[in-house]
């Protein structure tokens, strides 16, 4: 007798090149069995005519707020992750998050969260952490050498690797990058990192990371690269990857699903001169769509923009600028791992924080085709939970974290709009996180299951 049982429906697991109608036993928060035979438990799903897979895992997203004043989460973000089947997620991403990341650690097993919850250093709590800096300028060495020992205190704590934001802090020079990144391989931590510039200065960009590397032997992932060079540089992008990779590299990248991108207002992506690099019109302000406020779900003129990134530079806006075909090459390429980059301000963002993975399913593989059902679902279990080198978790082997999604692929869908970016999808049936149910029927049954993940 199990603990949980899945019964008829068909499983698909990348890891052991599975995806047969099969039952899974799990006991003691683990999978204990996989049969052909129906299986008893104290509890059953009947996935007759469902898909169930390892847990979604999202190694790229922007954690909720906690308070350590009042030790508690303002949950958003990771209600919807749990909503579109993820019960992993990595945060603290582009080098933005908590100032104490192992705070934020310890309040997720004390307080419990909707998923299990792993998380990079940031590059910029640690820059704050010494200083009032100025982004757009280097700083003392001095200074990086307490970074570093910050930021190793943290890994050792356990911290999943590093992250970095170079267009967020344009003022990170090699000096800064490199003697943390060598910390980082030191520890044999992955670091990721937001390139310093998209469009016309991705390969530049991606160059100057990749350099940093190679000095370092650092393994280093390139953020949301879907985004980043889907101005015409695509093709370029992915083949400057390829090569190092064939070089010997430790290299990887991920990208999301949707054909515009979402940042804070006042970021330097959108300093002087950021119509000229995405060779934009001057009345291309139309573009960019408001997320918050009486204007939100409102397109830009010239004026709102301006007035609107001086008095709220943190406001989130959507921008409708990538490319389609090139956002579809990254997506389909070998190597990539489909991300949501969620992030949210007060229930407001862009909806590839609630719908990323429904939507990959329903429009790249059912409707574009352009993946398989199998080589989808890997780019969302097995490759990211490699990539971190989470080997409990990405599989449905026998030994492995009960974390299990399970969907109908003939109704899978996702809801989340640009007006309503927090909006269920539809078709994710159940969740299991640790050999319990945390998602019924598509409705959230417990959302305290999660826990961290320390590496």
């Amino acid at each position: 007798m199990f603990d949980l049982v899945i019964n008829n429906g068909t499983v698909i697991d990348p890891f052991n090149k599975i995806n047969s109608k099969l039952n899974i036993g799990i006991s003691n928060g683990k999978i204990a069995c996989i049969s052909e035979e129906c299986l008893s438990g104290d509890t059953e799903i009947n996935a007759e005519s469902l898909i169930v897979t390892p847990g979604f895992l999202d190694m790229h997203m922007h954690e909720d707020p906690y308070s350590a004043k009042d030790d508690s989460f303002k949950f958003c973000i990771s209600n919807s992750m749990l909503n579109m089947g993820v019960t992993t997620a990595i945060a603290g991403n582009c080098g933005i998050g908590p100032s104490n990341p192992i705070e934020y650690l310890d309040a997720v097993d004390r307080l419990g969260y909707p998923i299990n919850l792993a998380m990079y250093t940031p590059h910029e709590s640690l820059r704050n952490a010494f200083g009032d800096f100025d982004k757009y300028g280097p700083i003392d060495s001095e200074s990086i050498d307490k970074m570093a020992k910050l930021l190793q205190m943290q890994l050792d704590k356990g911290c999943i690797g590093l992250s970095m934001g170079i267009e967020y802090i344009p003022g990170i020079n090699q000096l800064e990058a490199t003697e943390l990144m060598k910390v980082a391989a030191k520890n044999n931590k992955l670091v990721a990192v937001h390139q310093r510039g998209d469009a016309e200065q991705s390969i530049s960009s991606i160059e100057e990371i990749i350099n940093y590397a190679k000095f370092t032997n650092a393994a280093l992932q390139i953020s949301h690269v879907s985004s980043m060079s889907s101005f015409g540089q695509m093709k370029e992008t992915l083949s400057t990857i390829d090569y190092y990779k064939s070089q010997g590299l430790d290299i990887g990248f991920d990208g999301y699903p949707y054909y515009a991108f979402c940042t804070f207002i006042g970021s330097t992506c959108f300093d002087e001169g950021f119509l000229e690099k995405y060779n934009l019109s001057d009345d291309s302000y139309s573009k960019i769509e408001l997320t918050s406020g009486e204007l939100a779900g409102k397109r830009c003129s010239k004026d709102t923009f301006e007035e609107e990134r001086k008095k709220d530079p943190k406001a989130l806006v959507i921008a409708h600028l990538l490319g389609e075909k090139e956002v579809d090459m990254a997506i389909a390429h070998p190597l990539s791992i489909i991300v949501s980059d969620g992030l949210y301000n007060n229930g407001q963002g862009h909806p590839r924080g609630s719908g990323t993975f429904p939507r990959l399913i329903n429009e790249f593989v059912k409707k574009k085709k352009l993946l398989t059902l199998e080589t989808a679902i890997e780019k969302i279990t097995y490759l990211p939970s490699k990539r971190m080198g989470l080997t409990s978790k990405g599989t449905l082997s026998v030994g492995a974290d009960a974390d299990v999604t399970v969907f109908d692929l003939s109704k899978i869908e996702d809801g989340a709009t640009y007006l309503e970016p927090v909006k269920k999808p539809i078709g994710i049936e159940y969740v299991v996180i640790g050999g319990e149910i945390a998602l019924k029927q598509g409705n959230i049954v417990n959302g305290k299951l999660g826990k961290s993940i320390r590496k």
